[in-house]
């Protein structure tokens, strides 16, 4: 559900909210991937005008957050076998 408000003010929006909430994960917000993940969009398009704006908006000192886990090699075909860690 779409709330009106442009990427933009939304992202204004989420970095308000991030600076409030001294309890958030500041791994993971305020960040790009942060936005996208919370500010509801319909298309691929969408969450990269979200990013952009993030990226128009955002302190410098924010960061893109960390990789999508979707991105990352599974352990299986990389080799390796999470397992078999040393303890």
């Amino acid at each position: 559900m779409s709330t009106g408000l442009s990427f933009g003010a939304q992202v204004r929006a989420y970095l308000a909210d991030c600076a409030r909430y001294g309890w958030i994960d500041r791994a993971y917000h305020p960040t790009e991937a942060g936005a996208a993940k919370l500010i509801w969009h319909r298309t691929p398009e969408d969450e990269e005008h979200i990013k952009a704006a993030f990226r128009s908006v955002a302190p410098a000192t924010a960061t893109p957050g960390p990789p999508d886990r979707a991105a990352l090699i599974p352990l299986a075909i990389a080799g390796e076998d999470p397992d078999d860690t040393p303890a």
